[in-house]
């Protein structure tokens, strides 16, 4: 951290012999899996949030006179959590002993399945929302 890339630039010109790069065995497919682990993280913090706020939202919802409101929210969200544990289960089973290009498009037909497995659960979701709303507001 005491030198800055100005000053290494300077210095590898002035002497040739440490303009030597250093050798990363395998970098292509470690580069791939790291990228990929780096989703499956930020899919584990997601799963997190979404288990944080509902369990907020119902705590809101009971503070403020609604609390068949924030239970509604959580029983919708329940089978989410539980989809996206499968799902990130699913992920980490891939193998990482494949090369780069055969562990990327694993991934990619991981990723296909999971978001059809998300889109059957959202059709589901938004109609039962809007069912419930749709029907509040139409007697109004």
């Amino acid at each position: 951290m005491s030198k800055s890339i100005e000053a290494m630039w300077k210095q590898g010109f002035v002497s040739e012999g440490e303009l030597s790069a250093p050798k990363v065995n395998d970098l292509y497919n470690r580069k791939s899996q790291n990228i990929v682990d780096k989703l499956q993280n930020m899919f584990a913090v997601n799963i997190k949030a979404i288990v944080i706020g509902a369990l907020v939202m119902l705590v809101v919802m009971s503070l403020i006179g609604a609390p068949w409101l924030g239970l509604y929210i959580c029983v919708l969200l329940a089978p989410l959590v539980l989809i996206a544990r499968k799902e990130l289960t699913k992920s980490h089973n891939l193998s990482k002993g494949q090369s780069s290009l055969e562990y990327l498009e694993s991934f990619d037909t991981w990723l296909k399945n999971s978001m059809d497995t998300y889109s059957k659960y959202y059709r589901f979701f938004l109609s039962a929302v809007l069912y419930r709303y749709g029907n509040t507001r139409a007697s109004e």
